[in-house]
């Protein structure tokens, strides 16, 4: 990353995996990180709930395991008033959507209404981008198309609002015999990379 996050925004960070490899456990890691530099983060999530999100994200705080979470409230909630009194500045947010449910636009529009009401992120996180839904129906409905438009309309949104977006994409079946998977190899389209 040549050193971190662009502050001012400006940017689309692209994370890629594999099915099932962790990719939300990644960006639920980078979100950690950033709150510990007492930052606001928004989470989009597409795919799993808001409490399933947020379970992650307390386990890597608490470092208590996800499952384990139940038996520990006492401890838990102990170490997430430890971490609000360390980084008073910190604020997560998480906002769950159903897949291919919203546009890079019902985003735009959530992010407008916290500035509105004083909450300015600091980091976007999507999770993730092929899973949102296009605002238009793109050319012969290419997911080539389809997913070189939704990380356009992500870029753009960094600049809008002036804060990092960070999303993963899926690696192809081309990717699964290969040392080092380039940007040719994600699964839905090159054209995310452009």
């Amino acid at each position: 990353l040549g050193g971190g996050f662009l502050l001012e925004g400006k940017a689309l960070y692209l994370f890629t995996g594999f099915t099932n490899v962790g990719k939300s456990i990644v960006l639920g890691n980078i979100a950690k990180n950033v709150l510990k530099r007492n930052k606001v983060v928004v989470i989009f999530s597409m795919e799993m709930s808001e409490h399933i999100y947020s379970k992650r994200i307390s386990a890597q705080l608490s470092n208590i395991p996800m499952n384990d979470l139940i038996h520990h409230i006492p401890e838990l909630n102990t170490k997430v008033l430890d971490f609000k009194n360390t980084y008073p500045g910190a604020k997560l947010i998480i906002k769950e959507f159903p897949t291919k449910g919203a546009t890079v636009g019902h985003l735009n529009v959530f992010l407008s209404k916290l500035i509105k009401r004083g909450i300015k992120p600091d980091l976007v996180i999507v999770d993730y981008l092929n899973i949102l839904k296009p605002s238009k129906v793109i050319g012969s409905g290419s997911t080539y198309e389809e997913g070189k438009h939704l990380s356009e309309q992500l870029r753009a949104s960094s600049y809008l609002f002036n804060i990092p977006f960070v999303s993963a994409s899926q690696l192809g079946r081309k990717a699964a015999n290969t040392a080092d998977p380039g940007m040719e190899t994600i699964s839905e389209s090159i054209g995310v990379s452009f």
